[in-house]
């Protein structure tokens, strides 16, 4: 699996945004999507700068792709037993300033990752591929 970075391009509904990567990049659909919040971490006495940390503030799920661009939707569990039973809503929304509680604001031009799962590591030896036959062939 490997990550790509990319940038909200769009927020088009409370469910949905669109992402500056598309299949020029390698993104399929079912790609899973994470947006981060980053926490700036200080020592609590001395307030020194100690570092950042980023934080999954929202998970998402690639639904289409096109050339440049993809549509992402908020992940739900298929088998939530709320979900089925009462609705098929993701638990959390998309909003673009002052979310209310339980709803995630997103910016245009937030960063964004990408878990592109149908191409393989860089970093990965293309030899033990094909000797464990996982190569092009034996695919």
């Amino acid at each position: 699996m490997v990550e790509l970075s990319a940038r909200v391009a769009a927020v088009l509904d409370e469910f949905r945004i669109a992402i500056a990567a598309g299949e020029d990049e390698g993104v399929e659909v079912g790609d899973r999507v994470d947006l981060w919040r980053v926490v700036d971490i200080r020592d609590p006495e001395t307030k020194e700068h100690l570092g950042r940390t980023r934080l999954e503030k929202l998970r998402l799920e690639i639904e289409d792709v096109q050339d440049r661009f993809s549509v992402a939707r908020v992940y739900s569990p298929a088998f939530n037993f709320t979900n089925v039973m009462f609705s098929s809503r993701p638990e959390k929304s998309i909003k673009t300033r002052g979310a209310p509680r339980g709803d995630v604001e997103v910016e245009i031009g937030e960063e964004a990752t990408i878990y592109l799962d149908g191409v393989d590591d860089a970093s990965e030896d293309p030899a033990d591929s094909e000797e464990s036959g996982r190569g092009a062939a034996g695919r």
